[in-house]
């Protein structure tokens, strides 16, 4: 069914995965343009041992805490932060006219590849019905009710019919 083809489809499609990427990276960007608006901690150690020249061991040991906060006076990390939360609404929308995009080539593929095989059994009727349509035509004829040119005329509506039959089944 057309639904199957389009799941599949989407599924399947390394466009559609490459623009779920960006949408994961445009949310991680997101993320670090929200916290940087926030104080930041920073816990800092080291280690340090050494055989000092009288032979004792010597170990020293630092711990730091260090805390950085940006004011944003100027309001450049809310403008940062706006401009990633629209980075990451424009990847939505970029990921919903993709899927969009293969969704309608796929819906007129099918519809067309549809149309065509109604086109093929609608041309196999004519052809069944023009056949019989000349032998109607034919026993007209020799029974001196029609002329050759109507046998004629159907000769060729029948050759005509039956020359779009490999035609339009090439583009099934």
């Amino acid at each position: 069914t057309l639904d199957s083809l389009v799941e599949q489809a989407c599924k399947q499609n390394f466009s559609l995965a490459q623009a779920a990427e960006r949408i994961t990276q445009a949310e991680a960007f997101s993320a670090q343009a929200l916290g940087s608006r926030y104080p930041q901690l920073n816990i800092e150690t080291s280690g340090n041992q050494s055989w000092g020249a009288e032979g004792n061991l010597d170990s020293r040991n630092l711990l730091g805490l260090k805390g950085v906060w940006d004011l944003d006076f100027s309001g450049r990390l809310k403008s940062k932060q706006l401009a990633r939360e629209f980075e990451l609404q424009s990847q939505y929308y970029a990921l919903e006219t993709a899927k969009l995009s293969i969704t309608a080539q796929i819906a007129n593929t099918y519809y067309h590849a549809v149309e065509q095989q109604q086109l093929f059994q609608l041309l196999k009727e004519q052809v069944h019905i023009d056949k019989e349509l000349l032998a109607l035509i034919e026993n007209s004829f020799q029974g001196g009710i029609v002329s050759r040119v109507d046998v004629l005329q159907q000769q060729g509506q029948l050759a005509d019919a039956e020359s779009l039959l490999p035609v339009t089944e090439l583009l099934l």
